[in-house]
């Protein structure tokens, strides 16, 4: 090795060091997703170096996952920071689908965590990018997390049908770890509020859905709880 690669060598060994320590930082939160708030606070300080790094060595899909996972459901503020900060450094690179990718995670975020009709704006603009860019797999990983936020405002039919639809088949994203116990935990709450049998016609419904039906009734039921946030403020 020439001298002149010594200091690339050794920037490549911490980048490759810190992201090392940003996915343990993930597997600490995944094993253990009620750990303490300071444990993950410092997990926090690792992820930013390692996002960082990794947003600029062309991986900022780890910073996504670190982000989203590690700090999801413990500290939404700052996870909403940076995924943002995701999202800019995909989109200035040019990059749209990790800045997608960011961007159902702040929905995500919000429909569990934030003010709603934000909540509600963010879905209708991610279901309309993927809607435009034909990708499937993660429109459905963005209509079963818009389901979570309809179960949140009380609209349980709607989210018993997104449920039927986006929890069906091979052809949807995988589900598991957290993800698959949050919906675990919806449908037992839908059970109760709406009955057995009425859940079981909605999912059925549901699971006849076609891609472009969810897409439709999404943009369509958002619009109309957008629409009556605004006139329930209105003087």
């Amino acid at each position: 090795m020439t001298i002149e690669c010594l200091p690339r060598s050794a920037s490549r060994a911490r980048t490759r060091g810190r992201l090392a320590r940003g996915d343990a930082a993930l597997g600490r939160a995944r094993a253990t997703p009620t750990a303490a708030h300071g444990a993950l606070t410092e997990d926090l300080a690792v992820h930013a170096a390692a996002g960082r790094l990794a947003d600029r060595r062309g991986q900022p899909r780890r910073a996504v996952d670190l982000a989203g996972e590690c700090l999801l459901d413990h500290d939404p503020d700052r996870a909403l920071d940076l995924l943002a900060e995701s999202r800019e450094v995909a989109g200035s690179s040019g990059n749209e689908f990790i800045a997608g990718v960011s961007a159902v995670s702040i929905a995500s975020v919000l429909g569990r965590h934030g003010d709603l009709k934000r909540a509600l704006r963010s879905f209708r603009d991610v279901v309309d990018r993927w809607r435009r860019t034909g990708n499937w797999m993660q429109q459905w990983t963005t209509l079963r997390n818009l389901g979570d936020l309809f179960v949140r405002l009380g609209e349980d039919e709607l989210a018993a049908l997104f449920h039927g639809a986006t929890v069906r088949d091979e052809d949807v994203a995988s589900v598991y770890g957290p993800e698959a116990a949050r919906l675990e935990r919806a449908r037992r709450l839908l059970d109760e509020r709406l009955g057995t049998a009425s859940l079981r016609t909605l999912l059925t419904r549901g699971r006849l859905m076609t891609g472009e039906d969810c897409i439709a009734l999404a943009a369509r039921e958002i619009d109309r709880l957008l629409d009556a946030a605004t006139a329930a403020m209105a003087p």
